[in-house]
């Protein structure tokens, strides 16, 4: 792979035809840990040129994420993280529902997303790789936020030792911590009394 993050991250650059996410690759004593699949043929031969034990955290069961999860060559020692749809798709993950310590500084942890139930986000040291969390989804053909689970990404968000937040589809967006928080924070505060949704 020839983008780097830095000296441990690199990662595979999203891909529209066909839709695939960005793959990241973290380079760790432990292990490998691989944050989404892709979808794409590339994709899949970056995953499976690793050798090293593999910990892949997929952050949601959306196609473009986690297409080729079936196709990977998994090894033994090899684990598989998902959120609670995602495991309904892929058996053989771990079904995360707290946040798990998966190594020297390394974590695991759900996220409340308006875009997809069951998201995860993966932290490595000072990045967090949130996906595509912090994103709306369309309801009626407009992009919506759901009022409670904006107020919940905020709150598990703002915990967050991180100060970096990794943004799925964005080539990828590396953004400062607070710069996220508060543009959602802005988005937060135009909901309005009686109204489950932010439009």
């Amino acid at each position: 792979m020839e983008y780097i993050i830095d000296k441990k991250i690199e990662y595979l650059p999203s891909s529209e035809n066909p839709l695939s996410a960005e793959v990241f690759i973290i380079h760790m004593t432990d292990a490998t840990y691989v944050f989404d699949v892709g979808a794409s043929d590339e994709a899949l031969e970056t995953v499976n040129q690793i050798t090293s034990p593999k910990r892949i955290v997929i952050s949601h069961f959306h196609e473009d994420h986690m297409g080729n999860i079936k196709r990977i060559n998994l090894q033994q020692e090899d684990v598989v993280y998902g959120g609670d749809f995602t495991g309904k798709k892929v058996p053989e993950a771990v079904v995360v529902k707290e946040r798990i310590s998966m190594g020297p500084d390394v974590d695991v942890f759900p996220i409340p997303s308006s875009h997809s139930k069951g998201c995860l986000g993966l932290r490595c040291g000072e990045y967090a790789f949130l996906g595509d969390s912090t994103y709306a989804f369309r309801k009626d053909g407009q992009i919506a936020y759901n009022v409670s689970v904006l107020h919940e990404t905020i709150r598990v968000l703002e915990e967050l030792p991180a100060q970096k937040f990794v943004l799925s589809h964005k080539l990828p967006e590396i953004r400062e911590k607070e710069s996220v928080l508060n543009e959602l924070r802005e988005i937060y505060k135009l909901r309005r009394p009686g109204e489950a949704y932010i439009i």
